[in-house]
């Protein structure tokens, strides 16, 4: 029950984040290449609820804002580990020494690998590879304080809707991992092992795409059944900050040095992180929620509740727009070019406005060619393109 409450007191404080603290001031604190915003970077990025593909487009806006590279690497390499969502959850599963742990170890390696990157820049090694070309400086947007209408629909239509079928599938494979693996499986693996162990999590999670919060229950459920915690702290660690879409993408738009740095400095500091935890750190599970006391029981449950209706909602309203878009005849489909789309998180802002109106059937985007697709029947390219400049976004008129 404990988990629906810290989830949603996670997207609160994530909403408010958003809410209130300008994009521009991300960008005018990063931008000389200096110790001090490779801290700032690593600062801003820690509570930040970013999955590993959600910040590359936010990376390379603070890049072509003007960011140093140093400080875009330990932005980059802090941000998808933790955020104030998954810190939460982490707590409720596994502890808060273990959450504050992986809070600290995030924050301590984007820095880490902004001083590295920062120090080879230094001595001359040459960057070969993508290289995004920088903005020109621009008048910055007078700040609007947000509603509560803005604020909820982040947290909920935005950022819960973009992990809710990530965390569905890390419940249900805990529980999985609670009903049929033993304890005896993993306590005598290679997994109970807090070097050996840590090994072989880094080399299957590198390439795998696995979200901060939705991969916490099934590392609880792996810790319980016997699994070494600083095996854990390598999954939770090099799992979300890293996949092979991510480091394709990054390669591509900073080059070879910066995705090198980026690499070793996630795998190694997850290992050291991992080995030191299992050093100095006991880790004691959170006890069920019914031991609590009422006060804290009826918060679980109320946080529990809500958390499963909206889990339900989202589930209902996907299933109705697939079966909308399987037996409603496609006649017509159009696609629209949209500045300021930068990630899968501005689709789903659309598309809600899009299908709630019942402007259409389905609704695609892609971020990297700033194109989104609306299929339908009887489409209304004008109401289309008023939704989505009323979504804060330009859009050209154009459509195809």
């Amino acid at each position: 029950e404990a988990l629906g409450m810290w989830f949603l007191f996670g997207l609160m404080v994530a909403a408010i984040l958003h809410g209130f603290v300008p994009a521009k001031v991300f960008q005018r604190w990063l931008g000389a290449n200096s110790v001090l915003n490779i801290v700032k970077a690593a600062l801003i990025g820690v509570p930040m609820p970013l999955c590993s593909c959600g910040v590359v487009p936010t990376v390379i806006a603070l890049r072509q804002k003007g960011a140093s590279k140093s400080s875009c690497l330990s932005f980059l390499v802090s941000t998808p580990q933790t955020g104030v969502d998954s810190l939460m959850v982490s707590a409720s599963f596994l502890s808060w020494p273990f959450a504050l742990f992986k809070l600290g170890s995030a924050f301590v390696i984007g820095i880490v690998g902004g001083m590295v990157h920062l120090v080879l820049e230094k001595k001359g090694v040459k960057e070969s590879g993508g290289e995004l070309d920088l903005d020109e400086e621009e008048e910055p947007e007078a700040f609007q304080w947000p509603t509560l209408k803005g604020l909820y629909d982040f947290a909920v239509n935005d950022l819960f809707y973009k992990l809710w079928r990530w965390m569905l599938a890390g419940i249900v494979a805990a529980a999985l991992i609670s009903t049929f693996v033993s304890e005896e499986l993993l306590g005598g693996s290679l997994f109970a092992d807090p070097l050996y162990g840590s090994l072989a999590a880094l080399l299957l999670s590198v390439p795998l795409y696995v979200c901060a919060t939705s991969s916490v229950p099934i590392a609880a459920a792996l810790v319980m059944k016997g699994m070494s915690p600083a095996v854990a702290i390598v999954f939770l660690i090099a799992g979300p900050a890293t996949n092979i879409a991510t480091i394709g993408l990054i390669y591509k738009s900073f080059g070879k040095l910066f995705t090198v740095v980026y690499l070793a400095v996630v795998s190694i500091g997850s290992v050291v992180c991992a080995v030191f935890f299992s050093s100095v750190i006991t880790l004691r599970l959170p006890a069920d929620a019914h031991v609590h006391g009422g006060g804290s029981d009826v918060l679980a449950f109320i946080g529990a509740l809500v958390f499963s209706l909206l889990m339900l909602w989202f589930m209902v309203r996907d299933v109705r727009a697939w079966i909308i878009s399987k037996t409603q005849s496609r006649e017509a489909s159009v696609t629209f070019q949209v500045e300021g789309m930068s990630c899968q998180g501005c689709v789903g802002k659309i598309r809600k406005v899009i299908l709630d109106q019942k402007l259409g059937v389905t609704v695609s985007g892609d971020p990297q060619t700033n194109t989104l697709t609306v299929e339908g029947s009887g489409l209304n390219k004008s109401a289309l393109s008023a939704v989505i400049r009323e979504c804060g976004f330009k859009v050209d008129d154009g459509a195809r």
